[in-house]
Order: C-alpha cells, then sequence, then structure tokens
C-alpha cells in the first residue's frame, strides 16, 4: 500500500512539474509576444497575380482617360494588332509600326516630344503610357488608322 502511495505521489509530482513547465513556457511566449513592438512585427502580405495585357491596359487607359475611353482603346488595339504586343508590321509607305499599340516609326525621332524606341514599342506597359500620354496631348485617338 505505501508504494502504491509513493508511485502515485511521484506520478502526481511528475504531473505537476509538467504543468510547470508548460505553464512557464506558455507565460514566456505571451510575454514575449506581448512585449513585442507592433512597428517590429512584419506581416506577409499575399502577393496579387499580375493583371493580364489586356486587364493592364484597360486599367491604365480607364485610370488615365475614363471607361468610354478605355472601351475604345480596347477596340483600337483589337484592330491594329489583334493583341499582339510582339507584332511588327511593315507599312505600305516603308515605316514599321510595332507592337501592341503598332506604334509607328515616325516616333524614333529622339528630339520628339513623342519619342518611343522600337523595343519600348514591344512592351506593352512602356508603350501603354506612351499612348495615353500620345491621346492626352493630340486629344484625340486619330494617330492610330483604325480609330478613323
Amino acid at each position: 500500500m505505501k508504494n502504491k502511495k509513493r508511485n502515485f505521489q511521484i506520478f502526481l509530482a511528475q504531473l505537476g512539474l509538467i504543468w510547470i513547465i508548460v505553464a512557464g513556457i506558455m507565460f514566456i511566449t505571451t510575454a514575449y509576444a506581448i512585449e513585442i513592438p507592433v512597428a517590429e512585427i512584419t506581416t506577409i502580405a499575399a502577393e496579387e497575380p499580375e493583371l493580364s495585357v489586356r486587364e493592364y491596359v484597360f486599367t491604365e487607359v480607364e485610370n488615365a482617360l475614363g471607361f468610354d475611353e478605355a472601351i475604345y482603346a480596347v477596340g483600337i488595339i483589337q484592330c491594329e494588332s489583334g493583341w499582339r504586343d510582339d507584332i511588327v508590321i511593315i507599312e505600305p509607305n516603308g515605316s514599321i509600326s510595332l507592337g501592341l499599340w503598332q506604334i509607328n516609326t515616325v516616333h524614333n525621332n529622339e528630339k520628339s516630344k513623342h519619342y518611343i524606341s522600337n523595343v519600348d514599342k514591344l512592351d506593352y506597359k512602356l508603350a501603354t503610357q506612351w499612348t495615353i500620354t500620345k491621346r492626352i496631348s493630340d486629344g484625340n485617338w486619330s494617330a492610330w488608322s483604325c480609330a478613323k
């Protein structure tokens, strides 16, 4: 009987010790969690998926020029390049139109306020920004044959 009582006391002591260790760990981790200044906590934001070419163009034109102009721009791109940003076309007059927006090589003069390099014409993001600037400057879409 003494042996059973002694074993039971040892069991309770071990159980108590385990409880104290667990409680201590919880206290320590809680205490450290509370002491971390909010400014030092870094949250990992979920990366937003990159917009498709169509979504990017529509959003940029809409933000700069409005919804109706964005719809019009979509029609111009469909007509000019069929949404291909790698297309290169030699025009009947010998000039070359490149990229999604089919920006012509007449805009290759580096001194022109509407200069854009051929490489940038093939980058749909840079070409879209250039196009928005050109559209605002011109006041219309007449630089694109499909707008006529």
